[in-house]
């Protein structure tokens, strides 16, 4: 596989992820210099604390350590095998929290001492407590790997501050998508050609808050000009695409009365609820609240 260099944001990072994967390589005596090299980076950069890499870079070598590894699944593994004091102050801040609503406070306020391009929020909902990670800015390279690893990471530290295994949101997420995946199949049975493809795309990057054209297009290895070119081709465009994906999805996602208005928002890659609010009435000509208040009873 080859990864050819995108002009990301030049964000800093402490490298953390970068250096765990280098390490799980070394254990296993597989080669890491190719991964080092194709992402511009060194060992003496992952080695020295107060050195730091650019988040391009540690998201690309983490894409390229797995493809050396041949292992997919290879940001798990790493966060499975990592000393979670790795992380630095912000495993001391949330293991000296009195409370996991404290401890997870304390990393959505202080995850910038670790890395610049990442944002954390925090959403509650009755019993249910969301960490949402986004981009401060809009970022080309892939990083499947490293948000797998901060995911596990996140669960590991949970577990060790409340002793219990968490699977966060299974049962309700897992029949939340099982609806959502038996309308896609649907759906991608009704569309052909780009359109498939850009919907294929765009499923995947909403909740991430970066379904731009230009993003679908790069990882098409399409130039943004002849990807609207060919849409156009289609009868269609990008916006129409994205928008009807939005709308098919928010009507499902409001029959789920467990999942707040703010949930959805985010969910559907909106920044903000009055983003969604705007949408919605302009499809529907009622606002997302009215409309689950007249649906029947979601699912629980």
């Amino acid at each position: 596989m080859t990864i050819v260099p995108q002009k990301s944001p030049l964000l800093w990072t402490r490298g953390v992820a970068a250096h765990e994967t280098l390490s799980y390589l070394d254990r296993r005596g597989i080669d890491a210099e190719p991964a080092l090299f194709g992402a511009g980076l060194s060992r003496r950069q992952l080695s020295e604390n107060d050195i730091g890499v650019s988040v391009a870079s540690q998201y690309r070598f983490l894409e390229l350590a797995a493809t050396e590894a041949n292992d997919h699944l290879l940001g798990l593994h790493v966060a499975a095998e990592m000393d979670m004091r790795a992380i630095g102050i912000l495993f001391y801040l949330a293991g000296s929290s009195p409370t996991v609503s404290e401890a997870l406070e304390n990393l959505a306020h202080y995850s910038a001492t670790t890395n610049e391009a990442l944002v954390l929020e925090i959403f509650r909902h009755k019993d249910e407590v969301i960490l949402a990670i986004r981009h401060v800015q809009e970022f080309y390279e892939p990083h499947q790997q490293f948000f797998e690893l901060l995911a596990l990471w996140f669960i590991r530290m949970l577990h060790r501050q409340t002793n219990v295994d968490f699977a966060p949101l299974r049962s309700h997420l897992l029949r939340i998508l099982t609806v959502h995946a038996d309308e896609l199949l649907t759906e991608r049975h009704s569309v052909t050609g780009l359109q498939r493809m850009v919907a294929d795309q765009l499923i995947g990057l909403l909740p991430s808050g970066e379904s731009r054209a230009a993003a679908v297009a790069q990882r098409l290895n399409m130039s943004t000009r002849s990807f609207t070119r060919q849409l156009a081709k289609e009868g269609t465009t990008f916006g129409e695409i994205l928008e009807g994906l939005r709308r098919r999805l928010a009507s499902r996602y409001l029959a789920h009365d467990r999942m707040s208005i703010k949930q959805i928002a985010w969910l559907l890659g909106y920044s903000q609820v009055g983003a969604f609010n705007h949408a919605y009435r302009r499809w529907t000509g009622t606002s997302p609240a009215r409309a689950r208040q007249k649906q029947p009873p979601g699912l629980p």
